[in-house]
């Protein structure tokens, strides 16, 4: 009695595991990217902590595998001011293979001694998709 348990164990295990197997074959048909974005893993300053008036370097990497980027927005909000436009850069010959660097000079407005200012960067790719990351300086 003991050996048929045994049998009937291993039998229920293979059951389970082809049944667990087998969803993980079956292909969507349906399936399909509808609105690829670009992804921006790293937005990072020179300098965390600038004073106001002073010029830092602002790094965007980002990359996109599905669709081109075709604009890089770079836009600042001062303390509880409204957002604003202040860069942008035409990206052209990008390849969906790579990931690409893009620099930024920023001068921090003099109007901003002891106020935090967020920094967005924005992917914009060739179907008007955007992706943001954002970056938040103080300023003593």
């Amino acid at each position: 009695m003991k050996i048929f348990a045994n049998y009937f164990i291993y039998f229920l295990s293979l059951v389970a595991i082809s049944g667990l197997t087998s969803c993980l074959e079956d292909k969507e048909d349906l399936y399909d990217v509808v609105g690829p974005v670009a992804t921006i893993p790293a937005f990072t300053a020179s300098k965390a902590t600038p004073v106001a008036g002073e010029t830092i370097e602002l790094t965007v990497r980002f990359y996109s595998p599905n669709v081109a980027v075709k604009e890089l927005i770079l836009h600042e909000t001062v303390a509880t001011d409204p957002k604003q436009q202040i860069n942008s850069k035409s990206i052209s010959g990008f390849d969906t293979n790579n990931s690409y660097v893009e620099k930024f000079s920023y001068t921090v407005p003099a109007t901003a001694a002891g106020k935090k200012i967020v920094l967005e960067a924005a992917a914009v790719t060739t179907n008007d998709l955007t992706n943001t990351r954002t970056l938040t300086l103080t300023i003593p």
